[in-house]
């Protein structure tokens, strides 16, 4: 078989197929919901491999807030409390440090 018909016969297969992009999480870190409790409700922060930062909620079945960032995640700190002011510090694979407080984006570089 030649490799213009192997060709043909992958695209014809896959016509039709649904398109799936895979997310991958690269780190994760929890933050407390309102109480600065060792045992009070606290949530789930996702890094991806998308360049998304994902909040949980706290039965960690439904996304509750998604924040965009300019690089892959590779480390989150969370400080603070989700519903009053919170804090994340995120270093990220371009080599710079973002600050994401109460949804806004702001970044650093490192030298």
């Amino acid at each position: 078989m030649s490799n213009e018909e192997t060709k043909k016969r992958l695209l014809e297969s896959t016509v039709g197929t649904e398109l799936k992009q895979q997310n991958y999480i690269t780190c994760m870190c929890r933050i407390n919901k309102n109480l600065e409790e060792d045992k009070a409700t606290s949530q789930l922060i996702l890094g991806t491999e998308n360049k998304l930062l994902v909040v949980l909620d706290p039965s960690g079945m439904k996304i509750v807030n998604e924040i965009k960032l300019p690089s892959t995640p590779m480390q989150i700190i969370a400080e603070g409390l989700l519903d009053t002011d919170y804090k994340l510090t995120i270093l990220c694979r371009d080599g710079k440090v973002y600050e994401v407080k109460n949804n806004v984006v702001r970044a650093t570089s490192i030298k």
